[in-house]
């Protein structure tokens, strides 16, 4: 019997945890409290809560109008009850819809669709539904309870009124028993290694020790306008949930913000201050400083992260002031990013403090690797160092303003890695600075400047010297390459143009020179290996190149076709044939040596992604149009060697192939490859490209005009003169177009077979309807731009 009983309970708990686990009995319609074996945790919401514009209203509906209720926490749950009452009664009133999968409407008494439930036991993040009002208006009361599970016990929250705990309201704001001098397990230092208050920027976060719901936030920093912490989801700026502070009137406000597409200013969540705690602020004599706490789930939908997860942390600020607005202005330098992932409720992350910092080097030091020697123009050095973590670095050089060593996956400035000694613009100090070349002339400073330690610094008799150590792996993502890759290293790098070390470097005089190869520094360093600097002209080729090119195109190509188009009535003797014939062989031969000069440049260090005998590189279009350019421009005097008599009667395909298909052709599709050498040239710039494609959109202004004003001339002009007197595009109109055969055999055709006594020929005058002095002013004007253009392209190129 005793067995019996034992079997019937058990059968009676399993149906019971069964029922529970997909949803609860109608007993606990009124007291909303589980009915199965759990404990509760207490009378707060346990950071579950009740999202709805209706509930921040006040709970005031309108009849028949439908409402979305949101039910989420910084935590997973099982289970959930919610339930729609008249507020002030236990009266259930309108009906819920649109439930999502897991959840269920619960009969209680006459209401079968007022109360949600769970239906099984998975963890949810969230349940969002749809609540329908009854027929007359009136105001709601959402009760809610919430099942959690931990370390293997159920944990409820029960009959929790939602207009009691909302979000960030100061009725849920914990407090805080941190300080600014507390010990946040994630801080941000800039620059780094710096005490707290000495530093210009600082940054802290951990969870709060009140309620493990909310991360608390302290910012300080010598600022104007304001301080932020981000979380993202990747390394560029977009898609990013901000926290900042921002002084407006002298006064410190806290903001929940929102990057939406990282090149606009963060918006301010809808609710900018749900979840919100403030603290303490603070703002005397241009120092600011901000402690508040954050509720770590979601407050804004769609502008808020659950930070009980993992993402790169950014730090950012702007230094100037801003105007009044609910936005954060442009930050005044790169923000910098945490180099991985880190969970803000759980992690830690320190900036490398000063204090694992290798010693310095003694005096008398070996430096296995070298490249030129103590007391010449430019010399680098590097040795392993006490800490395994780092290198020890020596720059020395003849400069005023900075000296620095590179280092580079692709033999360019672009994407580079540099590290400087830089001079004061207002002393002789000396400091050592981590910079990265973006593409453009001016290096820009890593915003945390972690993993430089400086040892010694000097600037004595016109020279710069200083010794360091660097982090042999990456700290500031995108802006560091890891010393134990293989890379190609810049040297000779150097200039007169001094500045503080909170900037970045300035353009340098004399284009560096690059390694022969791509090694490894530290096998470079164990092998004990001593580099000569590359001497190899490869720029100055490439830029001769980019000359010959500009003058072959621009100046003699360009001249060429222009005296064929336009002169023609004006030379009526051959004198436009004449120019015509000298400017384009003197194009080709300037064209050819310049074609060549980037095999010669390219023959001992090939740049990836430029020609395609690179080892790691592909052909660009500025190389694949250079060949098709130069294989027309070679046919095409060529084809004039065999064609036929001026005025036979197929003639008239040897123009159109001449000068329309291959001239043209050739000439429209050199412009634009001088536009691409031009980027390629003056990548992460715009200096170069830029005037050439000014130039080129006024030089084909200047043609369409030229075509308009001689049409124009042609049509008032006899018929027989018209097809002499416009662009050869509109002869063939007139040529296809004269009346009789007479016509054509006296404007450009014989008939085969026909034959004429030769005779002298007459020296012809003009014609009298050609614009003789329009064109020899268009001339002019063609060769005055031309030159001007060239002359400047050249500087450009020369400084570049």
């Amino acid at each position: 019997m005793s067995l019996i009983v034992l079997a019937f309970l058990l059968q009676l708990s399993f149906f019971l945890a069964h029922s529970y686990s997909s949803g609860p009995p109608a007993g606990v319609c009124n007291s909303l409290v589980p009915g199965h074996s759990s404990s509760t945790g207490g009378p707060n919401p346990g950071g579950f809560y009740i999202f709805s514009d209706l509930i921040d209203n006040g709970g005031d509906y309108n009849a028949s109008q439908s409402y979305t209720i949101r039910l989420a926490g910084s935590r997973q749950f099982k289970g959930l009850m919610i339930q729609a009452r008249e507020a002030g009664t236990t009266n259930l009133i309108g009906s819920f819809s649109n439930l999502p999968s897991g959840t269920k409407t619960l009969t209680c008494g006459s209401s079968s669709s007022a109360t949600v439930t769970h239906s099984n036991s998975n963890l949810k993040s969230s349940v969002t539904v749809t609540w329908t009002a009854p027929a007359t208006a009136g105001m709601l009361e959402i009760r809610y309870t919430v099942v959690v599970r931990n370390d293997g016990t159920s944990i409820y929250y029960a009959d929790m009124n939602a207009d009691d705990f909302r979000p960030g309201s100061t009725e849920t704001c914990p407090m805080t028993d941190r300080s600014p001098s507390s010990a946040f397990p994630i801080i941000i230092k800039l620059p780094s290694g710096c005490d707290r208050t000495s530093c210009s920027f600082y940054w802290a976060m951990g969870p709060n020790s009140v309620n493990s719901q909310y991360l608390d936030v302290y910012m300080e920093g010598t600022v104007d306008g304001w301080m932020a912490v981000g979380f993202s989801l990747d390394q560029s700026m977009g898609m990013d949930d901000v926290l900042g502070c921002k002084i407006e009137n002298n006064a410190v406000t806290v903001l929940d913000t929102w990057n939406p597409n990282g090149y606009t200013p963060n918006v301010a969540d809808s609710n900018s201050s749900a979840g919100i705690c403030t603290h303490s602020t603070s703002y005397t004599n241009g120092r600011m400083s901000c402690l508040f706490s954050r509720y770590a789930g979601i407050m804004n939908q769609g502008q808020d992260y659950n930070l009980d997860s993992s993402y790169y942390i950014i730090s950012a600020y702007r230094t100037d002031s801003q105007t009044v607005s609910s936005s954060l202005a442009k930050h005044s330098n790169t923000p910098s990013i945490s180099p991985s992932r880190y969970n803000p409720m759980t992690d830690t992350y320190q900036e490398m403090p000063t204090s694992v910092c290798p010693s310095a080097p003694p005096s008398d030091a070996t430096y296995p690797f070298r490249v030129g020697n103590p007391g010449d123009d430019y010399y680098f050095a590097a040795r392993f160092s006490d800490n395994s973590s780092f290198i020890d670095m020596r720059l020395e050089g003849k400069a005023d303003g900075w000296i620095a060593v590179g280092f580079t996956r692709t033999r360019r400035m672009f994407d580079s890695d540099v590290l400087a000694c830089k001079r004061d613009s207002n002393s002789d100090t000396v400091s050592v600075i981590d910079t990265w070349n973006p593409g453009s002339y001016s290096n820009l400073l890593d915003p945390s400047q972690s993993g430089i330690c400086q040892h010694t610094t000097q600037y004595r008799n016109g020279r710069i010297s200083c010794t360091f150590s660097r982090y042999i792996g990456v700290i500031d993502n995108g802006r560091d390459l890891d010393l134990n890759d293989t890379l190609y290293r810049i040297y000779s790098a150097y200039s007169s143009l001094r500045g503080p070390a909170t900037s970045g470097l300035q353009e340098h005089h004399i284009p560096p020179t690059f390694s022969r190869a791509q090694t490894n520094l530290l096998t470079d360093i164990r092998e004990g290996r001593t580099e000569g600097v590359d001497t190899w002209p490869k720029q100055q080729l490439l830029k001769t190149h980019g000359t010959f090119m500009t003058i072959a195109w621009l100046v003699l190509a360009m001249s060429g076709a222009f005296f064929a188009a336009w002169m023609k009535p004006v030379l009526p003797n051959g004198e436009w044939f004449i120019a015509h014939r000298i400017l384009m062989v003197g194009s080709l031969i300037v064209g050819l040596l310049g074609f060549i000069l980037p095999f010669i440049a390219h023959a001992r260090s090939p740049t990836p992604g430029l020609i395609s005998f690179s080892p790691d590189g592909k052909n660009t279009a500025h190389f694949i149009i250079g060949f098709i350019i130069m294989a027309l421009h070679i046919a095409n005097p060529i084809i004039a060697l065999f064609r036929c008599h001026p005025k036979g009667e197929k003639r008239w395909v040897f123009n159109l192939t001449h000068a329309h298909i291959i001239g043209y052709t050739s000439l429209c599709l050199s412009l634009i490859n001088i536009a691409l050498g031009a980027h390629l040239l003056d990548r992460g710039s715009f200096e170069v490209a830029g005037f050439y494609i000014v130039f080129i959109i006024l030089l084909t202004l200047f043609q369409v005009f030229l075509f308009i004003i001689h049409a124009y001339n042609a049509r008032k002009a006899p018929e027989k003169d018209r097809p002499s007197l416009v662009h050869s595009l509109l002869k063939y109109k007139y040529l296809f177009g004269a009346k009789d055969e007479n016509e054509v055999i006296q404007m450009d055709a014989v008939k085969d077979g026909e034959k004429k006594e030769p005779e002298k020929p007459e020296k012809k005058k003009p014609l009298e309807s050609a614009l003789v002095r329009t064109s020899w002013v268009t001339v002019a004007v063609h060769l005055t731009a031309i030159a001007i253009a060239v002359v400047v392209m050249i500087i450009l190129i020369a400084i570049n």
